[in-house]
């Protein structure tokens, strides 16, 4: 019987430190309800990892990807990416961690913790973020109810590379896109919906003096 007991236990304490993953394919969103109640709303090709037996005291989770978290009153949150950790108490923010790290605060207060950086506070209606070719940081300011996210259907760019825009859109559409070299060097600024792909791919071309043509496995990106 104790063997029994002791075999149980094992198993439980193997259980519980397994961390929780969740993750989303292209093309998919999807809404996770933490151990606390925090709610993340997980965007198309993205992952969140955390220990559940360490919440609520150690709130901390792991993030690939881009995800909008409102975040249930408590101890310290901590949202820790490939390039840089976010640390807030009961507020709502976006983290897009993907080529750099991208953090726009909707709700009291984060503090941005970018990799050989200095720590960035941000109030509501404030964005930080790297740019790509230099490192630098960046900080803007937005309306939050006004800003459309892409859980409102609508992708917004800011000086954004072609290549990293067409990326995004294969991940909201689950569709390939063959892209001309150009792409890597040239940037968009503007706003995409994301209701029809044929559209959402003239709003970039269009702008861009770019055309598309649809082909067997997706579309292809002509100068």
């Amino acid at each position: 019987a104790a063997a029994a007991i002791a075999i149980l236990l094992i198993g439980f304490f193997f259980f519980v430190q397994q961390p929780q993953k969740v993750h989303t394919a292209y093309g998919q969103q999807l809404q996770h309800i933490l151990p606390d109640g925090s709610l993340v709303y997980l965007n198309a090709d993205s992952r969140i990892t955390y220990h559940e037996g360490n919440w609520p005291k150690d709130r901390a989770l792991e993030l690939s990807g881009e995800a909008f978290f409102e975040v249930a009153k408590g101890s310290a949150f901590v949202v820790q990416t490939d390039f840089g950790t976010v640390r807030v108490l009961g507020t709502s923010f976006n983290v897009r961690a993907r080529h750099v790290l991208d953090v726009s605060c909707f709700t009291g207060l984060v503090e941005v913790l970018p990799i050989n950086h200095e720590p960035v506070k941000l109030e509501p209606g404030h964005r930080v973020y790297q740019e790509e070719r230099s490192d630098a940081l960046i900080r803007e300011t937005f309306i939050p109810d006004d800003l459309r996210y892409w859980r409102r259907g609508e992708l917004t760019f800011s000086a954004t590379r072609l290549e990293e825009v067409f990326e995004e859109l294969e991940r909201s559409f689950d569709i390939r896109i063959g892209l001309p070299a150009s792409a890597n060097i040239r940037r968009f600024t503007g706003s995409v919906k994301l209701n029809d792909v044929e559209a959402a791919l003239e709003d970039v071309c269009l702008p861009m003096q770019l055309r598309f043509e649809k082909q067997e496995n997706g579309y292809r990106i002509l100068d």
